[in-house]
């Protein structure tokens, strides 16, 4: 059977617009699921879920500063290599 192109058109459309909801309701799901065992530590023991997400917050606060300092070294050496060639790269490699 030919479909014509704009109906063709309008099924593909169709198609990816459901896809694209199927995928949010998996992805609110595996939210929903990966979330339960923190709302269970939250009901049960309020200052240990407390602990756990300061710890988790800190965690990112530092994941975070030491991913600026590398990259800030990266443009660093990368300005270096562009200025003075490669001994001041391998200079650079001292720190």
């Amino acid at each position: 059977m030919n479909l014509s192109p704009p109906l063709q058109n309008q099924l593909n459309g169709a198609t990816q617009c459901f896809q694209q909801i199927m995928g949010n309701v998996i992805q609110n799901a595996t939210r929903a699921v990966m979330s339960l065992p923190a709302m269970i530590i939250q009901q049960a023991n309020q200052g240990l879920y407390e602990l756990l997400s300061n710890g988790v917050l800190q965690g990112r606060i530092d994941f975070d500063r030491s991913k600026l300092t590398y990259q800030a070294m990266t443009a660093k050496m990368a300005d270096k290599v562009d200025q003075a060639g490669w001994g001041a790269l391998a200079q650079n490699q001292k720190m």
